[in-house]
């Protein structure tokens, strides 16, 4: 079957190929009454437009690309599947892209993809310093960060108070009475988790309890590593009676 053209499209509706893309891009140098014609001689034929031809002309190409570290760990998907619902409710495409939690693999990406016809990027960030997405943002923009914030005028970020949300929860045990708290964290150097262990330490602090270093437990970010944490950490002390993990993992 031969692919419709815009050429087809001008044809039947009795106007020139740029009248098409005027009307397809929604331009104001036409008329209502010829972007109408157009418009249904678009829907008639079946014409796709070309978004890459589309993005020349208009510098935009209805995609954005996000970044996950992990594509594996339950978190992301769903972080990747609200992206793309709320990307397919506004006609954009999404490219998605894993750094398997490789340091060296995050900035190539974002380079790789500012290289590709995408109108924006979001990122976790996990392991860029702040000095090095401020330098991709300035020659690259927009970028949208997920659970870190840089304050910077072509970054954007959606994040929550990892601190004190980790104090809020720790506090919560020491309110039920829990004196022995122990703590099951990330295997790495990561901003999250200093963030977290401060609000650890912050609270045992703020209500006088000991912190005893072998009560946190580090461990990969896996449903296996969370197990043998838990495992090791209750066998090694019994004393504890409750737990803060990292995450739900």
């Amino acid at each position: 079957m031969k692919r419709v053209t815009i050429e087809d499209v001008a044809k039947a509706a009795g106007v020139s190929r740029q009248t098409v893309s005027r009307a397809i891009n929604d331009k104001n140098e036409i008329s209502p009454e010829t972007r109408d014609r157009v418009l249904a001689a678009v829907q008639q034929l079946g014409y796709r437009p070309n978004r890459l031809a589309q993005g020349m002309v208009t510098q935009r190409t209805s995609t954005v690309g996000l970044v996950v570290p992990d594509i594996t760990n339950p978190f992301f998907p769903e972080v990747a599947r609200g992206v793309q619902d709320k990307a397919r409710q506004n006609d954009y495409n999404m490219f998605l892209c894993n750094t398997e939690e490789a340091a060296e693999l995050e900035l190539q990406t974002l380079e790789s993809l500012a290289a590709q016809p995408v109108d924006g990027i979001i990122i976790f960030a996990e392991h860029a310093s702040d000095e090095e997405i401020i330098n991709f943002a300035e020659q690259y923009h927009p970028l949208v960060l997920i659970n870190r914030h840089i304050e910077h005028p072509h970054i954007s970020s959606v994040y929550v108070d990892i601190t004190r949300a980790a104090e809020q929860a720790v506090r919560y045990f020491v309110n039920q009475g829990h004196t022995q708290l122990g703590m099951i964290t990330r295997d790495f150097e990561h901003h999250h988790t200093h963030r977290r262990e401060a609000g650890f330490v912050n609270v045992l602090q703020e209500h006088d309890l000991d912190l005893d270093p072998s009560h946190i437990r580090r461990a990969p970010a896996t449903l296996e590593g969370g197990y043998e944490a838990a495992k090791l950490l209750l066998t090694e002390s019994p004393e504890i009676t409750a737990v803060f993990a990292y995450n739900d993992i």
